[in-house]
């Protein structure tokens, strides 16, 4: 399949979207602001994994999107999960397209309500480092949440917390929000 006709005209801010075929890759840049730029496979062979990552994806990404002059600037690609088979399939999902995993961040939720924080900040980028395997000073991002629950549930003593995986990148986040809008269904 080539990823070309699923190259959107503009991006989520308005900008246009050029794209130049170069070797193997499809490489995707706005044109006002360089930096915004995503390096993909021109073509795949996309298999039922891959559909189904991008399906897990449309249904439980990340929804942060910032509002600037009334038009929503969304350019954070992320995904969240307590899973790390479920995070490992984002990632190669988002490989299949040539993403690579050395592009990814990472952030680390929990209540800390429910567990030992520096214990929490010592262990938690040890497992998903391992689990994922992006490199663990990627992951040295931590969100608390101080809210007291409405139930009294306990973590088991070895959790690691909920991962989000994130990139900002307009270009990617453009991309893969056409692609899901125009999957192309096989009669």
């Amino acid at each position: 399949m080539k990823l070309k006709q699923f190259v959107p005209e503009r991006s989520h801010s308005g900008t246009k979207i050029k794209s130049v075929e170069i070797g193997k890759n499809l490489i995707l840049e706005t044109y006002k602001n360089k930096s915004s730029k995503a390096i993909l496979r021109k073509t795949i062979n996309p298999t039922d994994a891959f559909w189904f990552g991008l399906g897990l994806y449309e249904a439980e990404k990340s929804k942060n999107v910032v509002k600037k002059d009334g038009r929503l600037m969304a350019s954070k690609v992320a995904f969240t999960n307590k899973d790390p088979k479920i995070i490992n399939h984002i990632i190669n999902t988002f490989e299949q397209l040539g993403i690579e995993k050395s592009t990814w961040k990472g952030e680390l939720q929990a209540n800390i309500n429910h567990i030992n924080k520096e214990m929490f900040e010592i262990n938690a980028p040890t497992f998903w480092s391992k689990q994922i395997g992006i490199n663990g000073q990627k992951l040295k991002h931590f969100k608390y949440d101080r809210r007291m629950p409405k139930y009294n549930k306990k973590y088991e003593e070895e959790f690691f917390g909920i991962m989000t995986i994130y990139q900002y990148n307009l270009c990617l986040k453009s991309f893969v929000d056409n692609l899901i809008k125009n999957i192309p269904i096989s009669q």
